[in-house]
């Protein structure tokens, strides 16, 4: 090995254990199981219209669990295919902790991503930069502190195109055939297969320009397999195959009839300029703290490509348009279908790919974007505490104390349970409406924010000193038991 490549493994290394560090938080805590299913029964998803939320990431790893102790698939979330939510299920049963399998689907995914590229560049430096680009994406490695199935899926993802370019040099390579088909039926597994119709329309273009079209049919069939066997636990309960086609209509007609109402100008804010409005019918505009420079540019870059190439495809050039019809049609589905800023971790890789093989001659803007990339990736590990106070004033005032509960610093509130921290809100008739005041500065270097907590009841406003704090780098609020004396 060149002791050029041994300085990229070792640069990696380090870089995915700085990831790991600052996403510790997640990593440190037990599975909660009581205060999960505690909020899975008192949730939105449980209760038409609750003012508690249940996060998507909490009722992966809660309905995971719950198929792999033997309830049945559509018990929890049917909404959405269960291969994902397998993965955290497992974790939960081997370890006792939801997000140590999704470090597993992180490495794996860095490493089907490396493949993937040497398919692109001979050049190692453009290897490796590709690959730090990857790396260093809030949006890919923020992955590694959640159980969303946006990771497995972009697994899978990988891997499809991996065994589909494969079959570039091979007509008869009845292996990657296979493993084309179970990667596309794992990927349509993951969640609601809305994409895998992107991937279709890009599939059929590829194959028929190699003239190996037919090939679609025994990926096809392989991918339907591979879907319909990821429930098999439903038919080993006595189920049958009608009861499943009617369950998945059902789901269609789901997302047919309950889809969010969403702006056109929103979804381009969300991708251009990183702004967007959380899901649950809030009216303020967050700056998506997964956004980086790079969405745009993965926009733009494969357009320029296809100008340069006057939209001429070649066998040389084929794998390019490939990815850049693929690019074009996600990000066309993204602004005329349900969009969230997460789902662009579909189209990130394939942009970054563009990306590079078009700023690598632009040596001065290369660097740049790089060090403005590194720069992102260290403000959104040492964010400011606006957004948790943003969602410690919304939960004190929807009275979602024992979430609450959970944002506060453990050692303010060791002498409680969540239950019973509940019951002091309760019992002491705590008013309903506060204000947080708090510097807007760089945190970067900070672990410790100091502001004013204003109580408001009767008309009358009570103010008391307040501090946030870092606890394993993620911010919680002192609490102090004077708050209880009204």
């Amino acid at each position: 090995m060149k002791s050029k490549e041994i300085i990229f493994i070792l640069l990696f290394v380090f870089l995915f254990l700085l990831i790991i560090y600052f996403s510790r938080a997640v990593f440190v805590q037990k599975y909660n199981f009581d205060y999960i299913q505690d909020l899975f029964y008192e949730s939105q998803w449980f209760v038409g219209g609750s003012n508690r939320i249940m996060s998507d990431n909490e009722l992966y790893q809660f309905a995971g669990f719950r198929y792999l102790k033997g309830d049945s698939i559509f018990s929890v979330t049917p909404e959405v295919p269960p291969l994902g939510k397998y993965f955290f299920g497992l974790s939960i049963v081997l370890w006792n902790n939801p997000y140590y399998i999704s470090i597993f689907l992180f490495i794996l995914s860095f490493i089907a991503y490396y493949f993937l590229v040497r398919k692109f560049f001979k050049n190692q430096q453009k290897q490796f930069f590709a690959l730090l680009f990857f790396l260093i994406s809030p949006l890919i490695f923020q992955q590694v502190a959640r159980t969303m199935l946006d990771l497995p899926q972009l697994l899978f993802f990988l891997l499809h195109l991996i065994f589909i370019l494969n079959l570039e040099k091979a007509r008869k390579n009845y292996l990657s055939i296979i493993l084309a088909g179970i990667s596309f039926g794992a990927f349509a597994a993951c969640k609601f297969p809305v994409y895998i119709l992107v991937i279709f329309v890009a599939d059929i273009f590829y194959l028929y320009q190699k003239k190996i079209l037919k090939l679609i049919i025994p990926i096809s069939v392989v991918a339907s397999l591979i879907y319909v066997l990821t429930f098999l636990p439903y038919f080993l309960q006595g189920h049958s195959l009608i009861e499943w086609i009617k369950a998945e209509l059902w789901t269609i007609n789901f997302y047919r009839t309950g889809g969010r109402q969403e702006i056109f100008l929103q979804k381009i804010l969300s991708i251009i300029l990183g702004f967007s409005k959380d899901m649950w019918g809030h009216t303020t505009y967050f700056q998506v703290d997964i956004w980086s420079i790079l969405w745009p540019l993965s926009i733009v870059s494969p357009l320029v490509y296809f100008i340069k190439n006057k939209l001429r495809v070649n066998t040389k050039n084929l794998s390019y348009f490939y990815f850049g019809i693929l690019s074009l049609i996600f990000f066309i589905f993204f602004i005329f279908f349900a969009f969230a800023p997460r789902y662009f971790i579909l189209l990130l890789p394939l942009g970054i790919i563009f990306i590079v093989d078009l700023l690598w001659e632009r040596k001065i803007v290369f660097y740049l974007l790089l060090l403005i990339c590194f720069l992102q990736m260290f403000f959104y590990f040492r964010p400011s505490p606006t957004l948790d106070l943003y969602y410690l004033k919304e939960n004190w005032e929807k009275k979602n104390y024992k979430d609450l509960y959970f944002q506060t610093l453990n050692t303010s509130v060791s002498q409680f349970t969540f239950r019973e921290f509940k019951e002091q809100f309760e019992n002491h008739n705590i008013p309903l409406k506060i204000e947080f005041e708090f510097d807007q500065g760089i945190y970067l270097f900070k672990d410790k924010a100091e502001g004013i907590l204003t109580i408001l009841k009767n008309g009358d406003s009570f103010k008391y000193e307040v501090q946030m704090r870092r606890e394993d780098n993620k911010w919680k609020l002192v609490w102090n038991n004077d708050y209880f004396q009204y």
